[in-house]
């Protein structure tokens, strides 16, 4: 789920409807909440069946999660449409633990080119921090114009749960559990 969410209401008509996927039926409420068309479980296993009975093929993806839900998101784009990755919330990395190394490997997103080309589909991806590292003062400026886009259009984050900075440990393991909704934020005390 995004970090960021605004009035879905926006973006409705007749023609576009945001269907979103969540971990969880407590986050499907959630979304719901939030004014989104539906909301489906990408943990159930037939989760995608339904979203293509639902909504038929797609134009976009927003994909976070990586592994199966890419390939399966994948399958779901209209000829023309787009996919937009930004995240790969079910790696599962642990940089002491070479095994994990080998899992991450194997799940990382991949698509070949030739199926992007015989669907007439793209896909792109993000990851700022390898920007902030890399290009510092551009990303200054893509942070003031984003600054400037969230106060615009009064997009708020989703605060899930505060914990001290004594609880870091357990705020960890509460986003390793998989949880959330929104961010977990450590509360530095002055």
């Amino acid at each position: 789920m995004s970090a960021l969410t605004r009035r879905f209401n926006v973006y409705e008509s007749d023609r576009v409807k945001e269907n979103r996927r969540a971990g969880g039926q407590e986050k499907i409420d959630f979304i719901k909440s939030l004014g989104a068309s539906g909301g489906f479980d990408y943990r159930q296993r037939n989760c995608f069946e339904k979203l293509r009975d639902t909504t038929g093929e797609v134009d976009v993806v927003l994909e976070l999660v990586g592994g199966d839900v890419f390939r399966e998101s994948f399958k779901l784009i209209n000829p023309l449409g787009r996919m937009v990755v930004a995240g790969f919330a079910s790696l599962d990395l642990k940089k002491w633990n070479p095994l994990s190394w080998v899992r991450t490997w194997r799940d990382i997103p991949r698509v070949s080119v030739g199926k992007m080309a015989r669907k007439s589909v793209a896909v792109m991806a993000t990851h700022i921090g390898y920007l902030l590292e890399d290009e510092p003062g551009r990303m200054t400026r893509i942070y003031e114009e984003l600054k400037a886009f969230v106060s615009e259009h009064d997009i708020h984050p989703v605060i899930g749960c505060v914990f001290s900075l004594e609880e870091a440990s357990q705020a960890y393991r509460f986003i390793e559990l998989r949880n959330s909704i929104g961010k977990v934020l450590l509360k530095l005390d002055n």
